[in-house]
């Protein structure tokens, strides 16, 4: 079967065929046979609908692949919880019976201690420790900043530091 493009330029082509073959010398109008004309408008209706189905079906499976994408992401979310939360169950127990630390043949447990600025009113803090957000029209605490002045003794309003535990399992 011939392209979309082939059969239009073909269906061009017998047009102007016929305006330049219609009128014989005599100037009279010869009769014109159409039913190449025809079958070529018949294969153009045929190839535009079986573009358009393909079209659909290119939006129906990217549709269900966005689906299946979504459901992936949700699943994931929900191990991600789970998985957070068995993490402090373990950290739980280990702390409970002063173990920093649990290794088998199969696993090995540690606890990692992090430390992250928590900012409880912003309106609170000096000035000293809010930034400009380049890319956008706003300022927020610079929460480095603020680590490092709580940590060398400085108390800055409105902010503090919150310790997390975390199971590594390696």
């Amino acid at each position: 079967m011939a392209s979309l493009y082939d059969i239009d330029n073909s269906i061009m082509a017998i047009i102007e065929s016929i305006y330049a073959n219609s009128v014989n010398e005599d100037g009279e109008i010869a009769e014109v046979d159409f039913t190449a004309l025809e079958e070529l408008q018949a294969e153009r209706k045929a190839k535009i609908e079986n573009i358009a189905l393909y079209i659909k079906n290119c939006n129906a499976e990217a549709l269900a692949i966005q689906n299946e994408i979504d459901t992936l992401k949700k699943r994931k979310e929900r191990l991600e919880r789970k998985s957070e939360g068995l993490g402090g169950l373990l950290v739980s127990s280990l702390q409970a019976n002063n173990d920093t630390k649990f290794e088998s043949a199969k696993c090995a447990v540690k606890i990692r201690t992090s430390e992250t600025t928590e900012i409880d009113d912003q309106s609170l803090i000096p000035s000293e420790f809010i930034r400009e957000i380049t890319h956008e029209p706003e300022y927020k605490p610079d929460k480095t900043a603020i680590k490092k002045a709580i940590k060398a003794g400085q108390q800055v309003a409105g902010a503090h530091l919150k310790v997390n535990t975390k199971a590594v399992i390696e």
